[in-house]
């Protein structure tokens, strides 16, 4: 085996590697119980704070913005429309396939009667008294 190296000082490993945590001796705890209950006072408050006041009556539209929100309006009135019309259309679309989806007995039978009267017309030898219509 290939003897292994020592460690370089600069090298990135090194320079990764964790250094021991240092103690701090001369520094004394604060308390923090009195700067605790200041913040839970004034969050007591319904306030919470400097807010703006809202005027009563309510904030006046200019002309253009008036003018701005009935267009909105009317577009929005369009397109409840064109759902409402996209809606209907499906709920027929719905319809006519829920109709295909009949009794499947039913359906044969009837095939199977027009068959045999198909073929009762074909031939020349049956009397027209004797086929079902």
């Amino acid at each position: 085996m290939a003897k292994s190296r020592i460690q370089k000082p600069k090298t990135r490993a090194e320079k990764r590697a964790v250094t021991p945590p240092m103690e701090i001796k001369g520094v004394e705890r604060v308390e923090e119980s009195n700067s605790r209950q200041a913040v839970a006072v004034l969050g007591l408050r319904g306030d919470n704070g400097i807010q703006k006041k809202k005027s009563v009556r309510g904030k006046q539209l200019t002309r253009a913005q008036k003018a701005r929100k009935e267009k909105m309006l009317d577009r929005a009135e369009v397109v409840t429309d064109k759902l409402f019309t996209k809606k209907e259309e499906s709920k027929k679309k719905s319809k006519v396939i829920q109709g295909r989806r009949g009794n499947w007995e039913v359906l044969n039978e009837k095939m199977e009667d027009d068959l045999e009267t198909a073929l009762a017309l074909a031939t020349v030898e049956t009397p027209i008294e004797n086929v079902k219509v």
